[in-house]
């Protein structure tokens, strides 16, 4: 019975319902249901749901869940919007895409909120083919205002686009999400750029094929500035673009194992950044790519790491399609004499494909007939000296066989290991065995970690073993720690490890805490931890927050303190501004819901509390009473405010004032408690059911003893009510008799 009623509830959010009458409820109790009040409520919700079915091709599903946010009564309005919509070139699936992202279209007065976008949109370029899609794609644009949101996003971008043929490309590929964006940061990031002298043609480019680069957060895209200026480019020139762009895309975490990649082939960052700046899209390749292309010229081609990483566009290349073929002509026409050296320049493999056959090929038909053959793999790699196939064959069987992974798994692994023999993996295995490790526990760690089969066990695994069992790591809880992280055996024991530790400990206090976030901890945030927390901790402590509250909010919620700086600070920023305490718990909590809720989710909370006739005061009022109830989703909050403001006579402002209501289950605590007072009131038990929400927050056992014990010999059937064994309609409460059934 509640999980239909809550189920009713979620569609019955229209702030201006009618409050529960408390004489029709008597009047049924004497007589029969209230049927013109609920089955009308009920006969609305089911011709929403019908009609969007019928008229707008919604599966019976969507239109269940689109129909919570309509209040139209009759086909009229909504059949003029559909009218409008299919007169402007919209197509059938395009108008049940739109209403399954933004069914408040239908809600919608055409002339006032609707046409004027149109209009505006038409005027810029936009036209009866390509408009529909965009609007299908984004239909929130036509809740934004014209003047404040949609005209300044076109104004912006048509200030570094130049043309409304750029503005409508670059609209048509904005994600809904990035649509705010461009009014938000846009304009401030694209300054930043001018000011350093990035001519206006670069800056147009970027933005049309990039435009996701200006669309960052302003103090992230301004720290990605000062790196790139720092490493020498140039603003005035190109590549100063490209740097900005693969620099704003590239991790923190990511740019730092592409270093540690070319410091596994003995190569220092200083060529590394020497490399970026001859070719920066090498940085956006994967790990695998690299590392195979690598392998195969300096393993089977000779070349040396540093002569590669001079040449870094080489690495973009394919490596089956292009350089694999290519230095098998090469290598060919070495063996066979006809040039003097196959370490030539890398220009062969940059060269048209054209341009190749003629000079490295065609020419040389008369004395090698099946160099075509070569060059379109039809030959033996073997017999030109390419040792990867065997070898790899190898090691493919070895992690098969020997530990456990699928072949597909192995295939994929074994591109990262170069061992040539068993004796070396074996050994390693060996150790992890003698470690508590299980099959699974060694498989799930080469899976995520296959360089571990390339380690010197003494030198780079045992010393962290130690150390982690020096801290209180057991032979039970290590195994399960390095195979869902084993990251860590890569990084410094010295200048990572311990120092996490370190960090960790200074503020947890204790051994024991330091082992249960690290457990909880992600690889991803393993990192963030020397770099970000030890700054974060000491923002709230010079503030004043007291170590026991540091510490439970860490070991709780240890992703907050794992945040940018900056991004933790302007949080910080906020919750002081917002008057709370650091030396109270609230505090915490309060900077824990503000830092873990985008900007964007906030300020749909406080669109929600307008909904309901509250201001933007009463919700930062309802934060500082009770910060986890902005946690909660739209359809939980909206449930809840329904059910006490339309079913139980509260006012909003009441249920404002006590927001921990909010955050209890509607099913299992708020319904039943409240059925229960309402039958008390009816039978005359109690003077008003509107009495303080206390009795929504005491224990089971005490609500049990003062509200329904107390009253069985007068309402034998109390206990029914509490447990939903009644008919809640009995009560006024109105539910959807058609999803009952």
């Amino acid at each position: 019975m509640f999980i239909f009623l809550c189920r009713r509830l979620a569609s019955n959010t229209q702030p201006g319902n009618v409050p529960f009458n408390p004489l029709l409820s008597v009047r049924f109790l004497s007589s029969s249901l209230p049927s013109e009040i609920s089955l009308n409520s009920n006969e609305e919700h089911s011709f929403r749901v019908s009609y969007l079915v019928d008229s707008c091709g919604l599966s019976p599903n969507s239109a269940k869940f689109v129909s919570k946010r309509l209040n139209f009564k009759t086909p009229e309005k909504p059949d003029y919007i559909l009218s409008f919509l299919r007169d402007n070139g919209f197509r059938v699936s395009q108008i049940t895409e739109t209403l399954r992202k933004w069914p408040d279209i239908l809600n919608y007065n055409v002339n006032k909120t609707i046409l004027p976008k149109f209009e505006f949109l038409y005027s810029i370029g936009f036209s009866r083919e390509n408009l529909p899609k965009f609007i299908s794609s984004k239909p929130h644009i036509l809740h934004r205002s014209l003047e404040h949101f949609t005209l300044q996003c076109h104004d912006v971008l048509k200030s570094v686009l130049h043309s409304e043929d750029r503005v409508i490309r670059v609209l048509q590929r904005l994600s809904s999400h990035n649509l705010w964006r461009v009014t938000k940061f846009l304009a401030v990031n694209v300054s930043v750029v001018r000011e350093l002298g990035m001519p206006e043609p670069y800056l147009s480019k970027l933005l049309l094929q990039n435009h996701e680069v200006f669309l960052i957060e302003v103090n992230k895209f301004n720290e990605g500035v000062k790196r790139i200026v720092d490493m020498g480019f140039d603003p005035a020139k190109y590549s100063f673009a490209q740097a900005l762009l693969v620099q704003l895309q590239t991790s923190r975490k990511r740019w730092e194992a592409k270093i540690d990649l070319f410091r596994s082939w003995g190569l220092s960052e200083d060529q590394f950044l020497l490399a970026f700046r001859k070719h920066q899209r090498f940085v956006s390749l994967s790990r695998d790519s690299i590392m195979s292309k690598m392998s195969f010229l300096v393993n089977d081609m000779g070349r040396k790491p540093e002569f590669v990483a001079m040449h870094p566009v080489v690495l973009t290349l394919s490596l089956e399609k292009r350089i694999v073929p290519r230095c098998a002509v090469i290598r060919t026409l070495f063996l066979k004499g006809l040039i003097e050296t196959e370490l030539i320049p890398f220009q062969f493999l940059l060269v048209s494909e054209k341009q190749f056959l003629a000079k490295f090929v065609n020419d040389h038909l008369e004395e090698v007939p099946h160099l075509l053959d070569v060059l379109l793999g039809k030959s033996d790699l073997r017999e030109l000296g390419f040792k990867f196939n065997e070898e790899h064959s190898f090691r493919v069987s070895y992690l098969v066989d020997s530990c456990g992974l699928s072949p597909n798994s192995a295939k994929f692994v074994s591109k990262r290991l170069n061992f040539k023999t068993p004796e070396k993996p074996d050994y390693i295995l060996s150790f992890l065995r003698d470690n508590g490790f299980r099959v699974s526990q060694i498989t799930e760690t080469l899976r995520k970690w296959p360089d571990i089969l390339n380690y010197n066990v003494n030198k780079t695994i045992l010393p962290k073993f130690e150390f982690l069992y020096s801290i209180g790591f057991s032979r039970e809880n290590l195994p399960k720690f390095i195979s869902s992280k084993p990251h860590i055996l890569h990084r410094s024991l010295e200048h990572f490890t311990l120092q996490c530790h370190d960090v960790l400990k200074s503020v947890l206090h204790s051994e024991d805490r330091v082992i249960r976030v690290l457990q909880r901890l992600s690889s991803h945030n393993l990192w963030r931890v020397t770099k970000f927390l030890a700054v974060n901790v000491s923002v709230v402590r010079e503030l004043g927050m007291p170590e026991p509250y540091l510490s439970k909010l860490l070991l709780q919620n240890h992703e907050v303190f794992l945040i940018e700086v900056n991004k933790f600070n302007e949080g910080v920023k906020r919750i002081v501004d917002m008057g709370f305490d650091p030396a109270k718990y609230s505090f915490a909590q309060a900077l824990l819901v503000q830092l873990q809720t985008s900007r964007k989710r906030w300020e749909a909370k406080i669109d929600l509390f307008r909904s309901w006739g509250l201001s933007e005061d009463q919700f930062l009022l309802a934060f500082r009473k009770h910060q986890r109830f902005v946690s909660l989703s739209r359809d939980s909050i909206m449930s809840k405010m329904s059910f006490l403001v339309n079913d139980m006579g509260r006012k909003p402002e009441f249920v404002a004032m006590h927001p921990v209501v909010l955050t209890l289950s509607l099913e299992k605590r708020i319904v039943p408690r409240c059925a229960v007072i309402r039958t008390l009131f009816l039978k005359g038990l109690i003077e008003t059911e509107l009495i303080p929400f206390q009795f929504l927050l005491v224990s089971e056992k005490q609500f049990l003893a003062k509200f329904v014990n107390d009253h069985l010999e007068e309402v034998p059937h109390l206990l029914d009510v509490l447990l939903g064994k009644s008919d809640l309609r009995e009560l006024g409460f109105k539910f959807n008799d058609k999803e009952k059934a």
